[in-house]
């Protein structure tokens, strides 16, 4: 309690926060029975309460404390809204006639359902696509015949997984092996490859063909090689929206034929 004997006015004050957060509860005039004792009684209430914020350079400063909300309550669940889904798989696929249009598959699971929560959406989807052959991956058909300077030959064979749709392509595909330059007395590099360097390492490479700028190219009939093409035009537009099931056709012609020269 703190008393002013000036105005014999007793304040009521208790602590309520370590930050100096006061509140006031009341005050009142501890000889208001005087009043009523000369024949002029008071009239009103004898106690007023009000906060106080904090205590600023020695003095109290008041205003209004932040009204009282109790906490939400538990409802119970806690699921995350939509749930929690997997990625998606990879596209399965392409079911339909070959050469046709068809639809491709993918799908994804609802791994908060083992927990109670429901997942919202679908668990496939799909898309158009082209029905093709499909092939299997590369496998090696034979083993490198040589030991350096690209000597060798490494076969690898691919086979059609789809019997009722046609692949396109290659069954076989060859490429050059033991690239690492011979040393004497064998010869350096076969097949008129040389050595270079080649991302810090030095492997067999063909080499690239020389033109000497000072010497003059003889010329047969000075037509370019390959003739001369013009630009591509578009002859058609496409008649499907998506999957790849459609066809656009482009047409060039050959601008040197003119000239006698055929384009290739």
């Amino acid at each position: 309690d703190v008393h002013y004997p000036n105005n014999d006015l007793v304040y009521h004050f208790h602590h309520t926060h370590d930050d100096f957060i006061y509140n006031v509860d009341n005050f009142h005039y501890p000889n208001d029975d005087l009043s009523e004792e000369y024949g002029c009684p008071c009239t009103g209430n004898t106690t007023r309460s009000q906060n106080c914020a904090k205590v600023v350079n020695g003095s109290i400063i008041c205003a209004p404390q932040p009204a009282y909300s109790d906490p939400p309550s538990d409802t119970g669940s806690c699921c995350p809204s939509g749930g929690v889904w997997s990625a998606w798989s990879s596209w399965v696929g392409c079911q339909g006639t070959c050469g046709d249009c068809g639809t491709s598959t993918r799908n994804r699971t609802c791994l908060s359902q083992s927990n109670g929560c429901a997942c919202t959406g679908s668990t496939t989807d799909s898309m158009s696509c082209q029905v093709v052959g499909v092939w299997s991956s590369w496998t090696v058909a034979s083993a490198c015949n040589s030991t350096c300077g690209a000597c060798g030959i490494m076969v690898y064979n691919r086979t059609c997984q789809t019997a009722d749709c046609a692949c396109v392509g290659d069954t076989t595909r060859t490429e050059p092996c033991a690239l690492t330059p011979c040393t004497y007395p064998n010869q350096s590099c076969c097949d008129g490859s040389s050595a270079a360097v080649y991302n810090g390492m030095i492997l067999c490479a063909q080499p690239p063909a020389y033109v000497d700028p000072n010497q003059p190219t003889a010329c047969q009939d000075c037509c370019p090689q390959g003739g001369v093409w013009s630009d591509w035009s578009q002859v058609n537009e496409c008649s499907d929206t998506c999957g790849s099931c459609a066809q656009v056709q482009f047409t060039r012609t050959c601008l040197s034929e003119d000239a006698g020269c055929a384009c290739s």
